[in-house]
């Protein structure tokens, strides 16, 4: 479902996958990210056959003209994870602030694991 944007000219349509695609690539530019998490096991089956999107482990909901983030991630071993949350959730807004100028609702980051280098 798109999210519809009302002004005095017409109309502009921004689909949810546009959305996926800018906070994808800001979560990917933050430091102490080492990958984004599937969501869903539908996720989960073409990341196993090497089909990886950007918008893989981010689910936006659009609620009237508010949009809400899920984002699933998994972190670098030894960084402080609260900071590289906020520093991911103040990224986020700005950009889709700043390419949509859409309001931001809840950001929710859900950390699904750490990986140390030996796991690289």
């Amino acid at each position: 479902m798109p999210l519809i944007i009302k002004n005095e000219i017409g109309s502009i349509f921004i689909e949810d996958t546009v959305i996926q695609e800018i906070v994808g690539l800001s979560v990917i530019e933050s430091y102490g990210v080492v990958d984004k998490a599937s969501k869903d096991s539908f996720e989960g089956i073409f990341s196993f056959f090497g089909f990886d999107p950007s918008y893989k482990g981010i689910k936006v909901t659009i609620n009237d003209n508010d949009v809400d983030v899920d984002i699933y991630l998994i972190l670098e071993y030894g960084v402080k994870i609260s900071t590289v949350c906020q520093n991911i959730i103040e990224r986020v807004k700005y950009n889709l602030k700043y390419y949509t100028g859409i309001n931001i609702g809840d950001i929710n980051i859900f950390v699904q694991g750490i990986r140390t280098e030996s796991d690289l």
